[in-house]
C-alpha cells in the first residue's frame, strides 16, 4: 500500500510539468487575411491578422480556458526580435484561408487586443513570441471550436 501510494505520488509530480506545458498557446486562431508591413528605419514591422479567435485567459494554472471565438483583428509590432517574429508571421499567413487554425503568443504573456470593427487604434501592441507557431488541423481539441468559414460575427 505504502509503495502503490508513493508511486501515486510520484507520477503526479512528475505529471504536473507536463500538463501545463501542454496548454502553453496564448492564441488559437482560424485566420482569413494577413497584412505584413515590412520595418523602415526606426519603425518596426508590423502584423495585421483578421479573423476568428480564442485567447487565453488567465495565468498559468488556469490552462484550457479561452475566449468564445470572435472575429476580429489583432495588430502587433515586432520589436524584440524582428527576425523571428517574420518567420512566425510567415506561419500564420500561410495559414490564412485554409481550414487550418494557429496557435501563438504564450499563456502568460501579454497577448494583444483583439480589435473589432473600426476600433481605434491607440498603440499597436508587442507580438508576443513563442518558441513556434502551431499549425493544426480543424481536429485539434483548440481548433475544433472553430467550425465553418471564418465570417465577422
Amino acid at each position: 500500500m505504502k509503495t502503490t501510494l508513493l508511486s501515486f505520488f510520484a507520477f503526479l509530480v512528475l505529471a504536473a510539468p507536463l500538463a501545463q506545458a501542454s496548454d502553453q498557446v496564448g492564441v488559437y486562431g482560424k485566420i482569413a487575411k494577413v497584412q505584413i508591413t515590412p520595418a523602415a528605419g526606426n519603425v518596426p514591422a508590423t502584423i495585421k491578422i483578421w479573423g476568428t479567435f480564442a485567447m487565453a485567459m488567465g495565468l498559468q494554472g488556469t490552462q484550457g480556458f479561452y475566449t468564445q471565438p470572435t472575429y476580429g483583428y489583432l495588430y502587433y509590432r515586432a520589436e524584440t526580435d524582428p527576425q523571428k517574429a517574420l518567420e512566425q508571421w510567415e506561419k500564420i499567413k500561410g495559414a490564412a484561408g485554409t481550414d487550418q487554425c494557429v496557435g501563438f503568443g504564450q499563456r502568460n504573456s501579454d497577448n494583444g487586443t483583439l480589435r473589432q470593427g473600426h476600433w481605434p487604434i491607440v498603440a499597436i501592441d508587442e507580438y508576443p513570441l513563442n518558441n513556434t507557431v502551431k499549425v493544426a488541423a480543424k481536429e485539434d481539441r483548440e481548433c475544433a471550436k472553430f467550425s465553418g468559414p471564418v465570417l465577422p460575427q
